[in-house]
């Protein structure tokens, strides 16, 4: 969609019908455009494809507030790796129940936060997390990181699945989680998640 809308018209760059060498003259350079229709559509799309699924928009990849605040209005969810992120979802209109706390790394302080401010659900990818989960004595609601161990076709530097990575859980670890979990009546166990990686342009890399 994108491509059909930017083109060249007489030696000008033009984005859906309007000039954008006379839009920036307005603008200090350089500028990011964002349009509303592609967002909008592209929202849509996953909403249509999986209609029963809590749709999140990781904040890490833009804390813009005009366009998170478009994207709550369309019902999006959040996904957050950091307390800041978690305030800054709220600040542009996010319930806490819509906000997913993702991302290795969690302090006590954020953890702790986090759940007095009530978020949905807390991704925990360490024993280390969950004890400081269970040191708050506070009600909630986790989901567990699996790192499969496979080695997808991306770069090096954008790769989280492989065995020596940093991100989430062995399945040895996920036993031993689980085990605590069960042991620990505030803590309920939502589910399981995992990320390959980025820039994964080919299917057969998520043929577990």
């Amino acid at each position: 969609m994108a491509q059909d809308l930017l083109q060249y018209r007489n030696s000008k760059l033009v984005w859906d019908g309007v000039d954008l060498n006379e839009k920036l003259k307005a603008l200090p350079t350089p500028s990011y455009i964002y349009y509303r229709k592609i967002l909008t559509n592209r929202f849509q799309e996953f909403q249509s494809a999986f209609p029963k699924a809590r749709l999140h928009f990781a904040v890490k990849a833009n804390h813009h507030g005009p366009l998170l605040q478009m994207l709550q209005k369309l019902g999006s969810h959040v996904d957050v790796v950091s307390i800041g992120e978690v305030h800054r979802a709220i600040e542009c209109g996010f319930k806490p129940e819509q906000i997913l706390f993702s991302g290795p790394g969690k302090t006590y302080s954020e953890i702790l936060q986090a759940l007095e401010l009530g978020v949905f659900q807390v991704n925990v990818e360490s024993l280390d997390e969950l004890k400081k989960i269970q040191k708050t004595g506070l009600p909630a609601r986790v989901g567990l990181r699996w790192t499969p161990g496979l080695d997808v076709r991306t770069h090096p530097f954008i790769k989280t699945s492989h065995t020596d990575t940093k991100f989430g859980l062995s399945i040895e670890d996920m036993d031993l989680m689980i085990s605590e979990i069960l042991s620990s009546p505030q803590i309920q166990l939502q589910g399981f998640s995992l990320h390959l990686g980025s820039q994964i342009l080919d299917l057969q890399d998520f043929d577990l």
